[in-house]
């Protein structure tokens, strides 16, 4: 981390003659960076963006995870055994946008704009255990961390261009978000089981403003 730091500052000291300019047709790609915090670099989804003009751009942030745990071992609370559990969460996020930049000083770009706010999640824990009667059974819990969101946002924000086609920003906004979560559902295969009735979890509302603590690390190209 300390020689992405210095190198960060090498590109301040050396291009302080550099000023950086837009044109129709420029494309940026980012991600997030964290200088103090434990993972200095991370990729929290990707945004990129397209200048139709030298002061208009769209943007496009999204992502795509899907994250799998098997964990082995243990005993449940009823004394039976747990040969496996397996939990796996799903997420898909789409935030599309619009900025309009002004002029700001050779290497810095300040701008606002407006983006939508679209995601939703999956989530779900499966347990094999060995029942009273030495049979394998499966026990299926879904829903728990699930969610369905959507909302819009104003933002505004600047990029300082360090050195050329290399920049760091930082953004705030203001919005509106509603996320609805999924009902909690289980299953079992044990002969004779009767599943519960779904269990709902409601939803939220947010109004409000929002940060990101994470500095935005992008390039042109």
């Amino acid at each position: 981390m300390k020689k992405l730091i210095l190198l960060l500052a090498a590109g301040l000291l050396s291009t302080a003659s550099y000023s950086q300019k837009f044109e129709a047709g420029d494309c940026n790609l980012e991600m997030n960076f964290a200088p103090l915090g434990g993972a200095p670099i991370s990729i929290n989804g990707i945004r990129a963006r397209h200048f139709n003009s030298s002061t208009m751009a769209i943007r496009l942030g999204a992502n795509l995870s899907l994250a799998n745990q098997k964990n082995a071992d243990g005993t449940t609370a009823d004394g039976s055994i747990n040969l496996f559990t397996n939990t796996s969460t799903f997420n898909f996020t789409l935030r599309p946008g619009i900025e309009k930049h002004f002029a700001g000083t050779e290497r810095l770009s300040p701008y606002v704009g407006a983006e939508l706010d679209f995601a939703i999640q999956s989530h779900k824990v499966e347990t094999e255990y060995e029942g009273a009667t030495n049979e394998v059974e499966t026990n299926t819990v879904s829903g728990t961390n699930g969610y369905l969101r959507f909302g819009v946002n104003a933002v505004c924000g600047f990029d300082y261009y360090f050195a050329k086609k290399l920049y760091l920003g930082t953004e705030i906004g203001f919005g509106f978000g509603m996320t609805n979560f999924s009902d909690i559902e289980t299953e079992n295969t044990i002969s004779g089981f009767t599943a519960p009735d779904p269990q709902e979890q409601g939803s939220t509302m947010n109004f409000g403003p929002n940060f990101n603590g994470a500095l935005r690390l992008g390039f042109c190209f």
